[in-house]
């Protein structure tokens, strides 16, 4: 019961997310623990990691603890307050967000930061499961490219994309392979931009393997990686609704 009330009171004062990234550094839960395993299919010490969407920074707690070097990239001023805090030592920090060109836009800023998207078509396609809450402000925000990141922090060997619907946008940004990387997708909502993102990691990587995650399940879906068109086709059918994330493999795959 005190514990809840407090959670009540961090919240209402905005001191929830200092909580949340003092036990994610101090006291790590189990799902924290599961999160480090699953990313060591694609981190080592030293790897280089973009984390496109770093929202308050849970991957990047875990990327660091896995001894990766982190660029954390995130547009929202809130979120980027609480990164620089928390990380301002430890990773490279960026307040930008992520395009297929350089220039400035418009971020939709909701009252959840993690529903914040550059993208209206995306919240169009939301409204209704997220009724709840709003977006209601909007930020200019200045972009930068993939490739831009890579020219100036070098070649990542792994790329989280989580960007509520922009996620097309960011990958066209993107003109060279990589060793490694993982994008959000929202099923069926947006099955065709799935599709896309899926063709575009393709042309770039052809002989590229892979394989997705439901929700926060941390878990893959599939025991073997699969090619793309076997990717391809079960995106085209997949069995059950909701949000997830596609990881795909450029390379040789690691032993947990």
């Amino acid at each position: 019961m005190l514990k809840k009330t407090l959670l009540k009171i961090f919240r209402k004062l905005d001191l929830y997310k200092y909580w949340v990234g003092f036990r994610e550094d101090y006291y790590p839960t189990q799902d924290t623990k599961k999160m480090e395993d699953f990313y060591r299919t694609f981190i080592h010490s030293g790897s280089l990691c973009f984390d496109i969407g770093s929202n308050m920074g849970s991957r990047v707690a875990v990327f660091l603890k896995l001894k990766a070097k982190v660029v954390a990239v995130e547009p929202q001023k809130s979120c980027l307050r609480f990164l620089h805090h928390r990380f301002d030592r430890k990773a490279i920090v960026v307040g930008k967000g992520v395009s297929n060109k350089t220039g400035f836009q418009n971020l939709f800023v909701s009252d959840a930061s993690v529903l914040s998207s550059f993208s209206s078509e995306w919240i169009e396609t939301m409204t209704q499961k997220f009724s709840h809450h709003n977006w209601d402000q909007t930020e200019q925000v200045e972009m930068t490219t993939l490739d831009v990141l890579i020219s100036e922090y070098g070649k990542p060997d792994f790329i989280k994309i989580d960007v509520e619907g922009y996620e097309l946008e960011v990958l066209e940004g993107l003109s060279q392979p990589i060793k490694s990387l993982s994008f959000e997708y929202a099923y069926p909502i947006q099955k065709d931009k799935i599709l896309k993102c899926l063709a575009q990691i393709n042309r770039l990587m052809p002989l590229a393997k892979y394989n997705y995650s439901k929700g926060e399940t941390f878990e893959f879906e599939r025991n073997e990686w699969v090619t793309f068109s076997e990717i391809q086709g079960i995106f085209e059918n997949l069995d059950t609704n909701g949000l997830g994330d596609i990881y795909v493999l450029n390379g040789v795959i690691s032993n947990q």
